[in-house]
């Protein structure tokens, strides 16, 4: 059995919140990729324009390039290979976290690094096992 993993793409519009009206949201479906593998965790580059899709079917990092052409708002790049299962996401002006999980459950995890345009940015650093969330602080 094959199964596929479809990312929606969509605009979210919130009209403004008076103390006479309640907050309306709209959601508009922009574009549809079809993905060989499963989707779960999403991360956004505002300076390269690239969003960071956890693939824990093929131990990926999936890398879209946004645009501006309609039905082409999603270009799939290269995807990024990683050490394990990855099971979060988070980016902060172009650099790139991931958590990977370790061979088995009790095995320690790790964090790996890389820049936005996709090549690794140090070296990974061990963390706990089963890594469930990676994010970055202000400070």
């Amino acid at each position: 059995m094959q199964r596929r993993t479809l990312l929606a793409l969509g605009a979210l519009t919130l009209a403004p919140l008076t103390s006479a009206t309640a907050q309306e949201v709209t959601f508009d479906h922009l574009q549809t990729v079809d993905l060989a593998g499963d989707a779960e965790i999403v991360a956004y580059d505002a300076g390269s324009k690239r969003l960071f899709v956890t693939d824990a079917t093929f131990d990926a990092l999936n890398v879209f390039q946004t645009g501006s052409t309609p039905g082409a708002l999603l270009l799939p790049l290269a995807p990024i290979a990683l050490g394990g299962n990855p099971n979060s996401v988070a980016v902060s002006d172009g650099l790139v976290a991931v958590a990977v999980e370790g061979a088995t459950a009790q095995d320690l995890g790790f964090v790996e690094f890389y820049n936005a345009n996709g090549s690794p940015s140090g070296s990974p650093v061990q963390v706990g096992a089963l890594p469930d969330m990676v994010t970055f602080t202000p400070d």
